[in-house]
C-alpha cells in the first residue's frame, strides 16, 4: 500500500496548518486590498502606492487640489487627498476609465476618510456602450447624514437616512456601488456594514456616442468658504457581480 504523502505535500497531516479553500480568503491573507466585499471578479484596482497618474483630475475653486498623501492610508503608505475649493465650483474630482469585455454587473468599491466636515461626497459609475451613457451615482450629504441615488430623471432621490460617518481615529469607511447595465438599473449599495437593495431603481440613461468604456469617479464638494477634504484609498472595479 502507498504510504503517506511527503511532509511538503498538500495532503499530509500537519499540526496548526490548515488548507485555505476560498480564493478570496487566500488573496486577503496575501495582502490584497479586496477584503471588505469579496464578490465579483476584480478587473482593476488602485491603492495609490504608485501615484495618481492613473486618474483624470479636475478641481474648481480657490485652494482646490488633488494630491498624493502620507497623512492617512487604509493600507500601505499613500492615499489620495481631495481638497475642495472654497468658492466657485467648490470641488475636487478624480475619474478613471477602463475597457470592459462584455456588459455585466459592475462594481465600484473604495474606502474614504473624512477628517472633518464636508458638504457632500459622490461615487459614480458610468457605462458607455457607443450609443448611450448610463450614469449611476450615490451621494452622501454631511449636514443631513443622508444617502441619495441619482435617478433616471436626473435628480437625487433619498434612500438612506441617519448615516453618520465618523471622522475620528483616521477611520476609513468603505463603500461599494453595484450597477446592472443590462437592465439599466442599480443593483445594490454597501456602506460599511449596511447593504441597501437598489435593484428597483433605474439609472440615468442618455444618448452618447462616445467610445465604449466603463468610467468611475469620486467627487468631493466643499462648503462655501471652506477647503473641505477627503482621503481616498483602495479603489476596486469588479465585473460579474452576483445577484
Amino acid at each position: 500500500m502507498p504510504g503517506e504523502t511527503p511532509d511538503w505535500g498538500a495532503l499530509s497531516a500537519q499540526d496548526t496548518v490548515f488548507p485555505v479553500t476560498d480564493l478570496g480568503e487566500l488573496a486577503a491573507r496575501l495582502g490584497a486590498i479586496t477584503t471588505h466585499d469579496r464578490r465579483g471578479d476584480v478587473i482593476w484596482w488602485d491603492n495609490f502606492e504608485c501615484g495618481i497618474e492613473k486618474w483624470v483630475q479636475s478641481t474648481g475653486g480657490t485652494g482646490a487640489s488633488i494630491a498624493l498623501s502620507t497623512a492617512r492610508a487604509r493600507n500601505g503608505r499613500y492615499s489620495c487627498l481631495l481638497t475642495g475649493g472654497s468658492n466657485a465650483l467648490l470641488r475636487a474630482i478624480i475619474l478613471h476609465a477602463a475597457p470592459f469585455l462584455t456588459l455585466s454587473r459592475f462594481g465600484l468599491e473604495l474606502s474614504f476618510h473624512l477628517p472633518g466636515t464636508i458638504d457632500n461626497i459622490i461615487f459614480q459609475i458610468q457605462v458607455f456602450d457607443g450609443t448611450n451613457r448610463q450614469q449611476a451615482e450615490i451621494r452622501w450629504t454631511d449636514a443631513t447624514n443622508q444617502l441619495a441615488y441619482f435617478d433616471s430623471a436626473g435628480a437625487y432621490t433619498d434612500f438612506g437616512s441617519a448615516v453618520d460617518l465618523s471622522p475620528i481615529n483616521r477611520v476609513f469607511h468603505t463603500a461599494k456601488l453595484v450597477v446592472d447595465p443590462t437592465l439599466q438599473a442599480y443593483h445594490r449599495f454597501i456602506l460599511d456594514d449596511t447593504e441597501h437593495n437598489l435593484s428597483a431603481n433605474a439609472v440615468r440613461r442618455v444618448a452618447d456616442g462616445a467610445a465604449p468604456r466603463l468610467e468611475i469617479g469620486a467627487f468631493l464638494f466643499s462648503r462655501a468658504g471652506q477647503n473641505d477634504q477627503a482621503y481616498l484609498d483602495d479603489v476596486i472595479i469588479t465585473q460579474n457581480e452576483p445577484a
